[in-house]
């Protein structure tokens, strides 16, 4: 199925419908007509290649999944829009009770 869906022609319509929510670490699919038809996404043309793993800086394992189950990363930024926090202390907030699930393994 992988080696299928990786050829051209698919996953060319699948980044095309996926309005470019699926990129890919291959930067031979940067160069996909896609790109150039929707310029509202092209800052994420290179995101596949360009972003870190959720897990940079630590260990994957049930902590991290933890943090991304618990959607901690967009409560940090809902909180900001919401204007519960300030951008600084939204981050040292949710900062605080991500390094607690890493360190410890607690919930929120």
């Amino acid at each position: 199925f992988i080696h299928f869906m990786m050829q051209p022609k698919q996953y060319a319509e699948w980044i095309t419908e996926s309005q470019g929510y699926i990129s890919s670490v291959c930067t031979r699919y940067n160069q996909n007509p896609f790109w150039e038809n929707a310029p509202q996404l092209k800052a994420f043309q290179q995101s596949g290649s360009t972003t870190r793993p959720f897990t940079w800086g630590g260990v994957p394992g049930l902590p991290f999944s933890r943090i991304r189950g618990n959607m901690m990363v967009a409560k940090m930024f809902t909180d900001v829009i919401r204007e519960k926090e300030t951008p600084k202390d939204a981050m040292r907030i949710w900062g605080q009770r991500m390094e607690r699930i890493v360190r410890r393994g607690d919930e929120i």
